[in-house]
């Protein structure tokens, strides 16, 4: 787990294109939100399927 999402990951959002895109809300301590974001290209493929 990560300093700025230890309390608590909320609200994720998930976005196709190039590759899968994820966007969510992440909470630290003293209730310190921040936007959290990742990405995912390894083995993906956009048939339309």
């Amino acid at each position: 787990m990560l300093g700025f999402e230890n309390e608590g990951v909320l609200n994720p959002a998930a976005r196709e294109g190039e590759g899968v895109h994820l966007f969510y809300r992440a909470v630290s301590k003293s209730n310190y939100s921040s936007i959290g974001y990742c990405v995912c290209m390894s083995h993906y493929s956009n048939t339309g399927k």
